[in-house]
């Protein structure tokens, strides 16, 4: 009885024992892996009947030794639990039967165990593998892939440099020259109608053909940029830029000026522009932006008080205007006009309208408001103030207004009494108000004072009120 008792227990007694013992030591070890259980059923699989041959009278003998086992009880004494220690299992059997089945079993747990550490090996080479691969994946971001973004970031470049590189070019820039991109944010934008011909008939000027472009003012933090194209131009590229948004454009053309600081560019068929992360400006350079395209344009009384490179208002009263009158310019006959604005104190500034401006609607005597204009110096015509395409003409409401005046110079008719001044404007009154301006003194004495100087009160042309 001891004896089966050590046969079952060495796993000679049948291939179950064996499979739950071996399946545990498989599972601790490789976790249930797949290819594991199917080289286990190989392995249980291998038996009495995969030994090849059978000895003779071993299967005889297994059956009368699993019958004796059926026949015969066991108490719950003999069924203790597996008293067997390791030596006791490497323990060669005596009986023949025994020593085939421990034999097999032995041959079983050495291919298990070759297995296992087969599987460790090819474990630790999987590892290697994918260890080396991930090496080999950053030696290819770090020689490949950054070499290609440092490459593309080379096509890049900032305001400032450009700036400076068509500051530096003393040649002019070509049309045909590449130019590194930039990224830049668009702040403003304005459209300007241009006139490509006009008409000039007997009954006035009107415009023939018109040519409609649109103007961005952009920067990024080292500088800021013009941009200019017409509406065509954005149809055959694509896409239009818009305020507030970040974009990055390619073969684009640089103009020669660079004027405040700023570079003028524009876009072409063959330009490319891109929507970007957006660039966060700093709010001065903002505004510098927004002067671009909306320039400031301080009211001055004289034109004198006008620096040459800046842009100036008038406001007053049109002393006098002139007829249109047209010249030849570089695309072809344009119209002109000249008229005097007469300053709150009486100066006179000299202003010469051209191209649209010409041919705005402004009569004599009329109070106006002329923005956006430059100093013009001409040999033969004198210092003016000109027309810009930013200027912008309004009439204004007649308002009174103090002034201090100095007059040299009066003019008495039947109807009215015309003043001359130092300034060189020309005011309207009546004889009452010229009394007042020296209480006292006959008319004829009156010459004897001047040039005289007064305050009064001023409504256009017309000096309705003198102050002592």
């Amino acid at each position: 009885m001891a004896e089966k008792r050590k046969l079952g227990q060495s796993g000679a007694g049948g291939k179950g024992q064996i499979t739950f013992k071996y399946f545990f030591q498989m599972e601790e070890i490789l976790g249930q892996r797949p290819m594991v259980a199917s080289m286990a059923s190989v392995i249980n699989s291998m038996g009495d009947d995969d030994n090849g041959p059978d000895t003779p009278g071993t299967k005889d003998a297994s059956k009368d030794s699993a019958s004796s086992l059926d026949d015969e009880s066991t108490t719950d004494a003999e069924m203790a639990g597996p008293s067997n220690t390791l030596e006791e299992e490497e323990r060669e059997p005596q009986t023949p039967q025994s020593q085939q089945r421990w034999r097999n079993a032995k041959s079983r747990r050495s291919t298990l165990q070759s297995f296992l550490r087969e599987q460790g090996r090819q474990d630790n080479a999987v590892l290697t593998t994918i260890s080396e691969l991930a090496v080999l994946i950053q030696t290819f971001a770090v020689n490949r892939l950054v070499p290609v973004i440092e490459m593309a970031a080379s096509y890049l470049t900032t305001v400032a440099d450009l700036i400076a590189e068509v500051g530096a070019n003393s040649r002019g820039t070509s049309p045909y020259k590449k130019w590194k991109g930039i990224k830049v944010k668009v702040v403003a934008a304005r459209n300007f109608a241009k006139c490509t011909e006009f008409i000039f008939t007997e009954k006035g000027v009107s415009v023939g053909r018109e040519k409609t472009s649109v103007s961005f003012s952009a920067a990024d933090n080292t500088g800021i940029v013009k941009i200019s194209a017409d509406q065509e131009c954005f149809r055959e590229i694509g896409m239009c830029l818009t305020e507030g948004k970040t974009y990055m454009i390619k073969n684009f053309g640089v103009l020669n000026a660079v004027k405040d600081g700023s570079l003028q560019i524009y876009l072409r068929a063959s330009s490319k522009v891109y929507r970007c992360a957006p660039i966060v400006l700093s709010e001065e350079r903002a505004a510098q932006a927004e002067q671009v395209l909306n320039p400031r344009s301080p009211v001055k009384g004289r034109l004198d008080d006008a620096t040459p490179s800046g842009l100036f208002t008038v406001q007053g009263r049109i002393s006098s205007l002139s007829a249109i009158r047209k010249i030849q310019g570089a695309d072809g006959v344009i119209p002109v006009r000249d008229l005097d604005v007469c300053g709150d104190d009486g100066a006179i500034i000299p202003v010469t309208l051209w191209r649209e401006a010409a041919l705005q609607d402004v009569a004599a005597n009329s109070s106006v408001s002329i923005s956006h204009l430059r100093i013009s110096k001409h040999t033969t015509f004198g210092t003016k103030a000109a027309s810009t395409k930013y200027t912008i003409i309004e009439e204004v409401p007649v308002s009174s207004r103090k002034v201090s005046i100095t007059i040299n110079g009066v003019a008495v008719s039947t109807e009215e009494v015309l003043i001359s001044t130092v300034q060189g404007g020309e005011f309207k009154t009546s004889w009452d108000i010229l009394q007042q301006m020296a209480p006292g003194v006959e008319q004829e004495d009156m010459y004897d004072l001047l040039p005289l100087k007064v305050d009064v009160d001023v409504e256009g042309e017309n000096i309705i009120k003198v102050h002592h």
